[in-house]
C-alpha cells in the first residue's frame, strides 16, 4: 500500500475507509473477530510507514462541521475526516477566531489532537474543548476533556503508537467571537509588514493570509514534493545549555518553554549551522528553504529514508551536543 505523503512502499493487511458510525462499528467487529489490531490514518501527512503493516488500517472519511454560540465564544465541532485547513477557513469565514496561526497545516481534524499540532505561537490545546473517541476493541464511546488528553509539545494521550486504544471520531474547539491576533513570531510579523500591515493592528484575516504566505514560501507543497512537514521537534533544554551554546552561536534562537527553567531551541537553526541544509543521502534530502523538512526524492523504503534523519541527528549532536527527536509518527513503531 502506498498511502502516505512520503510515498514510501508500504502494504497493510487490509484497508477500510470509514465514513459513518455504522462502518466504524463493522470495522471494529471485523478486527475483533479476526484478532487483528486496528490503526487509524487520516491524510497520511504525518506518517513514516514501514514496508508491512500487520493490521487493519482505517482511513477516516467521516465529514461534518457544526458551529454554535456558547456565551461569548463559539463551539466548533468537526468530524475526524474533515480537512484541517478547510476547517480553519470555515471558522474564519464565520467570524470564529483563534485558528488563524494554524492555517495550511496538512492533514485531517482527527489527526490534529494526536500531535497537538502547533505553529506560530499557537497550539491546538490552546483552543481545545473536548473530543469523542471510540475504543478500537470494545466499541465503547467516550468524551475526553482537555486535561484528560495529556497534551504536550507535539504529543498527547493518543500518540502512544500500538498502545493507543482510541479512535478519534469528532473534535470540538472553543473559539472566540472577538479577534485577538497572535503575531509575536518574527516571520509572521515580517510577512505582515511586507504587505503593509502593522503586526499590532493585524486582523485575523491578515494573520491567516500571512501564515499561508510564509508556509507556501518556506515549506514544500506536499501535493508535488513528498514530505511530512517538520521532521524534527524543536528541542527543549535547560537555560544552562542555552548559555553554553551561545558561546558558539551568539545569535542562537531560543523561545520560552513551559517550564520556567527551560527554553525551546530552533531545530532548523541547529541543522542549518551544522551545514546540512540541502544535503542528500539515500534518496532523501534536507529541504533547501527549511532544514526542518526532509523530502523524499528517490527512497523506496522507510529504512532508506531514515538514513538521512539519523545522519542529521548524529551531526547536530556532534556539533552542538543536542539530540533531535523525530516529530512524525513511525508505524509500525521503530525498534
Amino acid at each position: 500500500m502506498v498511502f502516505n505523503a512520503l510515498g514510501l512502499e508500504s502494504q497493510a493487511r487490509e484497508v477500510i475507509e470509514v465514513a459513518n458510525e455504522k462502518q466504524l462499528g463493522e470495522a471494529i467487529a471485523r478486527g475483533r473477530e479476526n484478532g487483528l489490531r486496528l490503526v487509524t490514518f487520516g491524510a497520511g501527512t504525518n506518517l513514516v510507514l514501514g514496508e508491512y503493516i500487520d493490521c487493519i488500517v482505517l482511513v477516516m472519511r467521516a465529514r461534518g462541521i457544526s458551529l454554535h454560540k456558547d456565551g461569548s465564544s463559539f463551539l466548533l465541532s468537526a468530524a475526524a475526516g474533515e480537512d484541517w485547513h478547510g476547517l480553519v477557513r470555515f471558522a474564519s469565514a464565520q467570524g470564529a477566531f483563534g485558528l488563524e496561526n494554524l492555517a495550511l497545516i496538512p492533514g485531517t481534524v482527527g489527526a490534529a489532537p494526536v500531535q497537538n499540532i502547533g505553529a506560530y505561537g499557537v497550539e491546538l490545546c490552546d483552543l481545545f474543548e473536548s473530543l469523542e473517541a471510540v475504543h478500537r476493541e470494545s466499541g465503547e464511546r467516550r468524551t475526553f476533556t482537555r486535561s484528560e488528553c495529556a497534551f504536550g509539545y507535539r504529543t498527547s494521550l493518543f500518540k502512544r503508537g500500538v498502545e493507543n486504544p482510541w479512535i478519534i471520531w469528532r473534535v470540538t474547539l472553543r473559539l472566540q467571537s472577538m479577534p485577538a491576533a497572535r503575531t509575536a513570531y518574527k516571520d509572521l510579523a515580517q510577512e505582515l509588514e511586507g504587505f503593509g500591515t502593522v503586526a499590532e493592528c493585524a486582523t485575523p484575516v491578515d494573520v491567516m493570509e500571512a501564515v499561508v504566505r510564509v508556509r507556501r514560501r518556506k515549506l514544500p507543497d506536499v501535493r508535488r514534493i513528498r514530505n511530512v512537514g517538520s521532521f524534527f521537534k524543536n528541542p527543549v533544554v535547560a537555560f544552562e545549555v542555552v548559555e553554553a551554546l551561545r558561546w558558539k552561536m551568539p545569535d542562537l534562537v531560543a523561545w520560552p518553554a513551559q517550564a520556567p527553567s527551560q527554553a525551546k531551541l530552533s531545530a532548523a537553526q541547529l541543522i542549518d549551522r551544522a551545514g546540512l541544509k540541502g544535503m542528500a543521502l539515500a534518496g532523501a534530502r534536507v529541504w533547501r528553504r527549511q532544514p526542518l523538512v526532509l523530502v523524499n526524492e528517490q527512497a523506496k523504503t522507510r529504512s532508506e529514508f531514515l538514513r538521512l534523519a539519523a545522519h542529521v541527528q548524529a551531526e547536530v549532536h556532534r556539533r552542538w551536543g543536542i539530540r533531535l527527536e523525530i516529530e512524525p509518527d513511525c508505524y509500525p513503531p521503530l525498534a
